[in-house]
């Protein structure tokens, strides 16, 4: 995704964001995140793939828009079961922020652990 993009939308312009918060939505936008792709391109993991599609990388895009692990987070949340880039930068922040956290995916004890040792 082009991060121009995002940051032409968002512009944090008289957003409270709260640290923590702003942490996920650059993990998110720039792919330098806990999920499994990163991790393996520096070599922290040794698989890309994610936890719940084993045949599928575990990219920004994946985890936001694919995964069938958090479909229904999805759907709960955004009103489908599968996004695009788009959907996502047109969404309000609260809505992802809300999406990463209930996926407890940036939060969990184990974020930047090798599940595959």
């Amino acid at each position: 995704i082009p991060l121009t993009l995002v940051l032409r939308k968002y512009r944090y312009k008289g957003f409270n964001i709260p640290g923590i918060h702003q942490r996920w939505l650059t993990w998110l936008f720039t792919g330098h995140s806990p999920l499994a792709y990163f991790q393996n391109k520096a070599k922290n993991f040794t698989s890309p793939y994610c936890e719940h599609c084993p045949a599928e990388e575990e990219t920004s895009e994946h985890f936001m828009c694919h995964c069938v692990g958090y479909m229904t987070i999805r759907l709960r949340i955004f009103g489908n079961i599968i996004l695009t880039w788009e959907d996502i930068i047109f969404s309000r922040l609260s809505k992802v922020i809300s999406y990463i956290e209930t996926t407890q995916r940036f939060t969990r004890d184990d974020l930047f652990t090798d599940p595959n040792p």
